[in-house]
């Protein structure tokens, strides 16, 4: 490591000229704008609530979640490809490690330690959280409190938690007092009753942590915070949360070449190989994005939402070490994505005609996802609510078969379009390098990576009886990326850190 830590500008200055293509720079903006838009997904934890956004805001973020990761794993496989061609296997093999399991490894040690010590540290937790030895519920070594979510939730608890469905401790029975017998002996007296044991939980997020459960059990890491409280690391301290897409994405870079380098040998043969004629045709014509959605389709299915749209990130939930070795429904789907960018690359020629039919695009996406949420409402009743506020299914008739299939053919459909005009909005107007723009994809990494532990403590900020959604949601995104920036120059730019936060052009030193 040299003593100075050189400055980005002096770093850009020996990329190659294709990392430099203002073709490409329009991917990396779209890429970068992705992570921006989960800024303004997660501005829903700003209250301490882990339940879903609710009125206009919550139409909006299920819009964005429909294509914004999967339009993120898109790019990133066409820039894996890229890199694969430039760099050769070993040599990606290690940059792709570096770039992405490098900052995955800092962040989960330093958000765990972060999470430790908001319960150890009550002081310093965000507003709205609680940390008090009596806690029930959900908050019991979980970080689930009376106050709800505070985005990074401290997982610390002062005894141990029971263990409940879907990886989250269950709820701590809170049994009533037994009426005493009465004084004066009476036949018709009725016996005292035992209280009914509480439902479990309407609602769960996940699989259990067996190893985890079992490692942080053997070694014991907790510190005394009074004389009877002892808070405790435990398993929930280590989640990805947000992380998750760090892993799929290491996944995914290191599983595709060997899925496509044997499929090239068979389909990608001759000068003009037929793959590549066939995707020129289907992006000349615009309907890349409807072979998108076919494919995904299944997958989608597989890994569909309780309101018949695409889960929320299975992985969100993933505790170490199990998550290593732990299978996530949506990771056929994203994977698919990433697969399609990975040939996207090979048609790079032909982006224009991406860039041309954006509107069109947008407006079909934006269509056809409305019309599969039109389709959830008139056939499901108002749904009921269950634990933390998400809404559950309602006690219904089946919807028929084919309404679900279209609701959710139109759901791929919205996605995939939606994806493809956004990029081809960037591609057509804001395919130009400049200096903001070069910061914005630079940093925008360790923005969506502090995003989530910033927000919580905003709370006290933001007057929702005398503002409207957008205005709220809007300053929260341009507050949280302004505080993020900050920490960015006083903790990333001039320390270490910048060669693992910091852009691809230093990070490859050490790949």
């Amino acid at each position: 490591m040299t003593a100075q830590t050189p400055s980005l500008p002096s770093v850009r200055k020996v990329l190659p000229a294709q990392t430099q293509s203002p073709r490409y720079y329009a991917f990396d903006c779209v890429r970068a704008m992705a992570m921006l838009l989960g800024v303004f997904y997660h501005w829903q934890f700003v209250r301490g609530s882990f339940g879903m956004a609710t009125g206009p805001k919550a139409s909006v973020d299920h819009w964005l979640h429909s294509f914004r990761m999967a339009l993120f794993f898109l790019i990133s496989g066409f820039f894996a490809n890229m890199m694969l061609g430039k760099y050769g296997l070993m040599k990606y093999l290690r940059r792709r490690w570096w770039r992405i399991g490098a900052p995955l490894l800092v962040a989960m040690v330093a958000f765990a330690g972060f999470r430790f010590a908001q319960s150890y540290f009550t002081w310093a937790a965000p507003p709205g959280m609680n940390f008090g030895p009596a806690r029930g519920g959900f908050g019991t070594g979980g970080g689930f409190g009376p106050g709800g979510f505070g985005g990074f939730a401290p997982g610390g608890g002062t005894a141990p938690a029971m263990p409940g469905p879907g990886g989250f401790p269950a709820v701590q029975p809170q049994t009533p007092a037994i009426p005493a017998p009465r004084t004066t002996p009476s036949p018709a007296a009725p016996a005292p009753r035992t209280p009914a044991a509480p439902a479990p939980p309407a609602f769960t997020l996940g699989p259990t942590h067996p190893w985890a459960d079992w490692l942080f059990a053997k070694l014991h890491l907790q510190a005394t915070r009074a004389p009877d409280i002892v808070v405790r690391v435990t398993a929930s301290n280590f989640e990805l949360q947000h992380l998750w897409f760090l892993w799929y994405l290491l996944l995914f870079c290191t599983v595709a070449p060997l899925i496509t380098r044997p499929m090239a040998f068979l389909f990608v043969r001759g000068e003009v190989p037929l793959t590549d004629r066939i995707g020129r045709f289907l992006l000349r014509f615009d309907i890349a994005p409807l072979l998108l959605a076919l494919i995904t389709l299944p997958a989608l299915l597989h890994a569909r939402g309780m309101d018949w749209t695409l889960t929320n990130p299975a992985g969100f939930s993933g505790v170490f070490p199990d998550f290593l070795a732990q299978y996530f429904v949506d990771l056929p789907f994203y994977f698919l994505y990433f697969l399609f960018g990975w040939w996207f690359f090979r048609l790079r020629a032909s982006l224009d005609s991406v860039a041309r039919p954006w509107l069109f695009n947008l407006s079909l996406g934006i269509t056809a996802f409305a019309v599969s949420q039109a389709l959830y409402d008139n056939f499901n009743p108002a749904p009921a609510f269950g634990g933390f506020g998400f809404p559950v299914p309602a006690v219904h008739p089946a919807a028929p078969a084919a309404i679900r299939l279209l609701a959710f053919a139109l759901y791929a459909v919205g996605s995939a379009y939606s994806g493809f005009g956004l990029l081809g909005l960037f591609q057509k107007y804001l395919d130009r390098p400049t200096r903001f723009g070069r910061y914005f994809t630079d940093t925008m990494l360790w923005v969506y990576l502090v995003q989530l532990a910033i927000i919580p403590y905003l709370a006290n900020w933001v007057d929702y009886n005398n503002t409207s959604w957008w205005e709220a949601t809007l300053g929260g995104v341009i507050a949280v990326t302004a505080i993020a920036l900050v920490l960015f120059e006083l903790l990333v730019r001039h320390t270490p850190l910048i060669y693992i936060f910091g852009p691809a052009s230093i990070t490859k030193k050490f790949a």
